[in-house]
């Protein structure tokens, strides 16, 4: 699924509107928040990833976002994406 397959998503359109950040750097922000023990391998083989890794460093989710993905269905399922 694609950066902008997963903005469109109805589970990331609030967060996206309320932090003002791309749904990569929301999904980074929210791994780095999980705890010191996930360490994310984020992607800098283009300008848009770099920023985007920047952004989420300074992106401080509220404690209820950072608990809202848990419950998200699995966005990568064939009956997700088929629906999209």
């Amino acid at each position: 699924m694609q950066d902008s397959q997963l903005a469109r998503s109805e589970f990331y359109q609030p967060l996206i509107a309320k932090y003002q950040a791309s749904s990569y750097a929301i999904s980074l922000a929210w791994l780095m928040a999980k705890g010191t023990h996930i360490v994310p391998i984020p992607g800098m083989d283009n300008k848009h990833h770099v920023v985007n890794n920047f952004q989420s460093i300074s992106l401080k989710l509220r404690d209820e976002d950072i608990q809202s993905p848990d419950v998200f269905p699995d966005l990568y399922s064939p009956k997700h994406v088929e629906q999209q």
